[in-house]
C-alpha cells in the first residue's frame, strides 16, 4: 500500500505481470463482495473467500501448537518432580544410613 495525496493506493501485480494501482476502498469491496475486477489488459481477478477446509486446517494447526506447549510444560513438571523425589531419596538414605552408623556404636 501506498499513500499518494488525500488517495490511498493498493498496487497488485496480475498473473500476466502487469502491476497496477486503484484505491484501497476498491480492493476492499472486492475483497467483501466478491465480485471480479480487472487489470488494465483486461485479465479478470477476484479474491477467493477461504474455504472451509482451509479455516479447519488453521485452527487445528494452532490447536495443536497449543497442545505441543501443554504438553512440554507436564513434561518439565515431571521432569522436576522426578528430580525432587530422587533428591528427598537420596537424603532419606543418607539419614537412615547415619543413623544406622550411630546406633552400631
Amino acid at each position: 500500500m501506498v499513500d499518494v495525496g488525500w488517495k490511498s493506493m493498493e498496487f497488485r501485480q496480475c498473473r500476466c505481470g502487469i502491476i497496477f494501482g486503484a484505491p484501497k476502498g476498491f480492493f476492499n469491496t472486492r475483497r467483501t463482495d466478491r465480485r471480479p475486477f480487472y487489470c488494465p489488459n483486461g485479465c479478470s481477478n477476484i479474491f477467493f473467500q477461504q474455504s472451509d477446509l482451509g479455516r479447519e486446517n488453521i485452527r487445528l494447526k494452532q490447536q495443536l501448537k497449543n497442545a505441543n506447549v501443554v504438553r512440554d510444560h507436564w513434561k518439565k513438571e515431571a521432569l522436576t518432580a522426578k528430580r525432587s523425589c530422587a533428591s528427598y531419596k537420596a537424603h532419606f538414605h543418607r539419614l537412615k544410613n547415619k543413623m544406622e552408623g550411630d546406633q552400631d556404636e
